[in-house]
């Protein structure tokens, strides 16, 4: 078992998302690396530069690194050709932090994405029906045979697990996604 209760960021790190903005900018000039060295860095050696994943999104060249593990999550996307960073930056585990980097950058670029999860006005009476004991499955990779419970506290969808709540967020009577991890659930109780 991992104990994740000292987490600080790998190595002690600091930072923010200005922060990430400013090396962003420095890695576009000579003062970090040679134009060599950037090349170097940013050439597409299979799916990878020198520790940067290189692609393609949006039709265009696009160098990235994310991380995330219980208490932080970060991501940094740049569009080399565009001159387009897009940093994220959160105190969570979620992975939709992640996505949100994506939708963004199609944003700042004017290309077609999905809008961002909106949770429906459902009637108490219809989440009611998620309330309860679950047992996830030994193939659920996350945690095997994790047992969770919903609750309705006032009118929050509230997952409990060993390591604290998670909200779900209703997208309808009967589908529900978890804000924190952006697993969907359908009820078909």
């Amino acid at each position: 078992c991992v104990s994740w209760s000292i987490k600080t960021g790998y190595g002690s790190l600091y930072s923010s998302v200005e922060d990430l903005y400013q090396w962003d900018r420095a890695v576009y000039t000579d003062a970090v690396l040679s134009k060599t060295a950037r090349q170097k860095m940013f050439t597409d050696y299979g799916g990878f530069g020198y520790g940067w994943d290189v692609s393609k999104d949006f039709g265009r060249r696009v160098t990235l690194i994310n991380g995330r593990s219980p208490g932080f999550t970060a991501s940094l996307e740049r569009f080399i050709d565009d001159d387009v960073c897009i940093a994220i930056a959160a105190n969570t585990y979620s992975g939709i932090t992640q996505s949100l980097a994506e939708d963004l950058a199609a944003i700042v670029l004017g290309e077609k994405y999905e809008p961002p999860l909106r949770a429906a006005d459902v009637p108490k009476a219809a989440l009611q029906r998620y309330v309860g004991r679950y047992r996830f499955g030994p193939d659920f990779v996350y945690n095997p045979n994790l047992v969770v419970t919903v609750e309705l506290k006032g009118d929050a969808l509230v997952m409990q697990t060993a390591s604290g709540p998670s909200y779900l967020i209703p997208l309808s009577d009967v589908r529900v996604v978890d804000r924190l991890f952006g697993g969907g659930v359908t009820c078909t109780r």
